[in-house]
């Protein structure tokens, strides 16, 4: 029952994805955002290089990667502070959000960001 479901699960998703034009591969899609983005770069005369287009474009990839990794470690720092406080906050309430938003604001002014 249980690998029925999950097979109908990747089977709609796929179907949703062919419909709406959506790579559902990770790498396929970082990649197409990369050479969009080296386009972009190009066209408005950004930059100019002298190397493969495809080292331009992995590089755009590590930079995308690093920054959703130090994002990703950003968000934990500040749930792991909201964890710390005396009174529990309960996750999902407008109040951790807000305190959230307010921890994520001042970590990331602290990364001068």
């Amino acid at each position: 029952y249980q690998a029925d479901r999950r097979q109908l699960f990747w089977m709609i998703k796929r179907k949703i994805a062919k419909e709406e034009g959506f790579n559902l591969d990770r790498d396929d899609r970082y990649s197409e955002l990369a050479h969009r983005i080296l386009d972009e770069l190009y066209e408005e005369d950004y930059i100019h290089y002298e190397c493969s287009d495809n080292i331009v474009k992995n590089a755009i990839i590590k930079a995308i990667l690093d920054y959703g990794k130090r994002q990703d470690e950003l968000e934990d720092r500040v749930h792991e502070k909201i964890r710390h406080y005396k009174r529990k906050i309960e996750k999902g309430s407008e109040e951790y959000d807000v305190l959230f938003d307010r921890l994520y604001q001042e970590e990331m002014q602290k990364l001068g960001l």
